[in-house]
């Protein structure tokens, strides 16, 4: 999967927001390459943010992110 160009703030978390998301997406059932582009783009999120445990994104802020918008 492409990445996702955002501005890093922080490097901390992103792997965490990645994973979580892989994992939520794999037991969901959803479909390889959705479970892909969504979990880089949560872990490309927590990447942006200042802070690490707090900084995880909601579903609603990575499909803004999808969709082109600003999070």
């Amino acid at each position: 999967m492409p990445p996702v160009k955002i501005g890093v703030l922080n490097g901390l978390g992103g792997g965490d927001g990645f994973g979580g998301a892989l994992c939520h997406g794999l037991l969901a059932g959803r479909p390889l390459e959705r479970v892909l582009t969504f979990a880089n783009a949560a872990g490309a999120i927590v990447a942006s943010r200042l802070e690490c445990s707090t900084a995880m994104p909601t579903s609603a802020e990575v499909d803004a992110l999808l969709a082109g918008e600003e999070v």
